[in-house]
């Protein structure tokens, strides 16, 4: 008891001294801040047609320095749905502690057995296996992305949530149809497990898992994917939901959650008439606006396709070009 008291003694008098010592000097005690994590999120353009290319660049910083760490990214289009969800590395992350892994993915049949070609219009069946390598329960969100070897999406979801116990190793099972006219070649499947969608300021647990499969043929082969800090994937040409897509980026360092939202404009250039589809109705209907201007009585912007202040014949070629695109307004 006599050892313990002394032990309070002390303290008592440690804690008057700093008191003290605040009171006469305030800068004796200095606050410990937080390092601020943020997120970087651009895309190389505002507004897209049907069937660009588009890229998306994401990087991390902490106090402004660069930052190596996992980003959930997630794209919804303009009803709200999820278009694409990937996770992006900013850097080298192979040093990081990950609470839960993906341990195995890969395409099979309904047996189980390993397959990598499937027919149009067949159902692919994908297994994957989650691990929680913690020593407590975790709650996640399994994220699925499929593209195709000219770099549109195939699908995005959400396939799984719920809790996985501590030291948990789940294997199951995803089926998804091959469309009847999904492009033949390579097609590449991204595997994510977030505590949440981005959209909820949801952050991932580890790197994606990526694996291969067929469609018809093992060529063409899909464009190399970055390997950190980028998205790049292309809209299609046919029934893209015209409208604001949303990108939702998320990460995490420590307690501390950043999110971060951008918005890009999807539109069918050149469809003069607007019926959703570029076809020789657009392409008569600009030849009839030739030479036009902003000042002419029958002027149309529409029919200024490349935005150069005049109906002229790069319009008439990029409508020729891209004759057969269509949306969906």
């Amino acid at each position: 008891m006599l050892i313990l008291n002394a032990k309070k003694r002390f303290l008592l008098w440690l804690l008057c001294i700093l008191v003290m010592a605040t009171m006469l000097n305030p800068c004796f005690i200095k606050l410990v801040k937080a390092p601020i994590l943020d997120i970087q999120l651009t895309t190389t353009k505002q507004v897209y047609d049907v069937g660009e290319s588009i890229v998306i660049t994401i990087n991390a910083t902490l106090d402004g320095a660069s930052y190596q760490t996992v980003i959930a990214i997630e794209i919804t289009d303009p009803n709200g749905n999820t278009y694409l969800v990937r996770t992006i590395k900013s850097g080298d992350v192979s040093d990081k502690y990950w609470k839960v892994i993906i341990a195995d993915l890969f395409t099979c049949d309904a047996q189980g057995k390993l397959k990598t070609t499937y027919r149009r219009g067949e159902i692919a069946y994908l297994s994957y296996t989650i691990k929680n390598i913690d020593v407590v329960n975790h709650y996640i969100k399994v994220a699925l992305y499929v593209q195709y070897c000219d770099n549109t999406p195939l699908m995005a979801n959400y396939p799984f949530e719920g809790e996985i116990t501590a030291g948990q190793q789940m294997s199951t099972y995803i089926t998804f149809p091959i469309p009847h006219d999904a492009p033949i070649g390579e097609a590449k499947i991204f595997l994510g497990v977030f505590d949440d969608s981005p959209k909820n300021s949801g952050t991932p647990y580890c790197p994606e898992r990526t694996t291969s499969f067929y469609i018809e043929s093992s060529t063409p082969t899909m464009p190399n994917q970055p390997e950190n800090s980028q998205v790049i994937f292309s809209l299609p040409k046919k029934d893209v939901k015209l409208g604001n897509y949303t990108i939702y980026a998320a990460a995490k360092y420590y307690l501390q959650t950043i999110r971060k939202l951008k918005s890009f404009q999807v539109t069918l250039l050149g469809d003069i008439v607007k019926d959703g589809i570029i076809n020789m109705k657009d392409i008569v209907q600009c030849i009839n606006l030739f030479l036009t201007t902003p000042n002419s009585p029958n002027w149309n912007p529409d029919a200024d396709v490349d935005k150069s202040g005049r109906v002229d014949m790069k319009d008439i070629v990029y409508l020729v070009l891209s004759f057969g695109k269509s949306a969906i307004y």
